[in-house]
């Protein structure tokens, strides 16, 4: 029964995405993609090389894969355009090609089974990033449009979430029978909704549903949640901040039953980004009616935190590992996860630093073959080099400094998004320290489909007033069209 349910949520939800996004076709298939980054297909037989790689798309991203592949022929015919960015194209072909070639690396010189993780790795990480934020560079121009993924982002992480509070088949109906419902066992919210399993494919048994941990599922949940409370705070529109006021509350929710302290934290960073670009920037709203916002959320978000905890606190079966979790965020320096995530940075950055070409995202750098350095950052220098993690950097800085730019040139509706992003890439920057945040399709196709969005929206207003137009008239203009305004 709880498959069905879960299968009848994720079709509505799919309906919901299409119907969202405005035509013609390809950017209705872009909110699908989006909405359903979080289902997985995995298999136990290793497979080739290609088919490896291809997995890491997982089913929507390899669809999201053929958009951009049209996207590239059409501008290669000239009927569609991107953006001119050179710095940021050159920096994700740099990161991409960088992380290719020691993935390839690995290939010639590791065992069968860790060269094929490299490259599952490579092509999550470096390519599914750049398919993504190319493909939504050249399909997103306006901030409606913006406005709707956005909300499909945070409807996808509450689908997530929901799917994983439903329940999960018993053990032995999945692959290895360690499919669990975390929040039973444990009191977080999180695990391997099982959608499907197939026990005889030509690739191996295949199993096909939403495997999401509670630090991950809290990561999902706090994308959506750094924008979801920039629009609460600036939105001109009532109705808009109510939306993104009750998206707001829901992610957080979704946070606190995972029990995601890196998620939690990250979230904070991105809260403060948000509160202060708007304080800065009044013309996107009223500066009282800002700092008022910012009461509201706060008190509404610490009461939720403070019901949600004490409920879990007085769960007979798992209130003391809730407990626990609580005290060591209070006292960090007596955490042993933290503290033995510590431990682990010297030696990968040991192995960094002796391999400055890169040794792979699943290369070991400990002596009991531990190959997650939980640090994004060193997961980036391990991945793909210094090289590559400098052209992700770069990728990065200029994307920052042109939303930047457009906070003090552009009309309020365009603003907003900037915001929006850029608090985003602050609580991403902050969960990365303990965590390697792009380990979903999920998080790495969020991210970068809403950053190319926001990018090619602020190049592109560029170029309108280049040519002439007022920015706002090209921001109403296109806002109209998209039916939103």
């Amino acid at each position: 029964m709880e498959v069905y349910c879960q299968l009848a949520i994720l079709a509505v939800f799919a309906i919901v995405c299409w119907r969202t996004m405005p035509p013609p076709a390809r950017k209705k298939l872009l909110g699908v993609c989006l909405g359903l980054m979080c289902l997985d297909v995995e298999t136990t037989r290793q497979g080739s090389y290609i088919i490896k790689g291809l997995g890491a798309f997982q089913v929507a991203g390899l669809a999201l894969l053929v958009l951009f592949g049209r996207a590239m022929l059409g501008v290669a015919r000239g009927r569609w355009r991107l953006p001119k960015e050179p710095v940021i194209a050159l920096g994700l072909f740099v990161f991409c090609g960088a992380g290719f070639l020691v993935a390839l690396g690995t290939a010639m010189e590791e065992s069968n089974i860790i060269a094929s993780w490299n490259i599952f790795w490579w092509a999550r990480v470096c390519a599914l990033g750049l398919v993504a934020f190319m493909t939504a560079a050249a399909l997103v121009r306006d901030v409606g449009e913006f406005d709707k993924l956005l909300w499909i982002v945070c409807l996808s992480a509450l689908v997530t979430a929901a799917c994983l509070a439903v329940g999960v088949p018993q053990p032995g109906e999945a692959i290895g029978d360690t499919e669990i419902n975390w929040l039973d066992v444990s009191g977080r919210l999180g695990g391997t909704a099982l959608l499907g399993f197939w026990p005889s494919t030509p690739l191996g048994p295949l199993q096909f549903g939403i495997p999401m941990n509670a630090p991950q599922l809290g990561e999902f949940a706090m994308i959506g949640l750094a924008g979801s409370v920039a629009y609460f705070l600036g939105h001109p529109r009532p109705a808009a901040r109510r939306m993104a006021g009750g998206c707001a509350v829901l992610l957080t929710g979704v946070i606190v039953l995972a029990q995601a302290r890196g998620a939690f934290t990250g979230a904070v960073a991105g809260f403060v980004v948000s509160a202060v670009l708007m304080l800065g920037y009044p013309g996107v709203g009223q500066r009282i009616g800002v700092i008022r916002r910012i009461f509201i959320i706060s008190g509404v978000v610490a009461t939720l935190v403070v019901g949600i905890s004490l409920w879990q606190f007085s769960r007979t079966d798992t209130g003391t590992l809730t407990t626990a979790r609580a005290s060591t965020m209070m006292t960090p320096g007596r955490d042993e996860t933290l503290q033995g995530r510590i431990g682990l940075w010297g030696p990968a950055l040991d192995l960094a630093v002796s391999k400055p070409l890169g040794s792979g995202f699943f290369a070991s750098f400990e002596q009991s073959q531990i190959r997650n350095p939980h640090d994004f950052y060193l997961w980036l220098l391990l991945g793909t080099g210094w090289i590559g993690a400098a052209a992700f950097f770069v990728v990065l800085g200029r994307v920052c400094f042109i939303l930047r730019a457009g906070l003090t040139e552009a009309p309020p509706e365009r603003v907003l998004v900037n915001i929006a992003v850029l608090s985003m890439v602050g609580a991403v920057a902050v969960t990365g320290l303990t965590s390697v945040f792009f380990a979903r399709a999920a998080h790495v196709t969020s991210f970068w489909v809403l950053m190319g969005a926001a990018t090619a929206i602020n190049l592109d207003a560029r170029r309108g007033i280049a040519a002439g137009l007022s920015p706002r008239g090209r921001v109403l203009a296109g806002t109209a069209e998209a039916g939103l305004y």
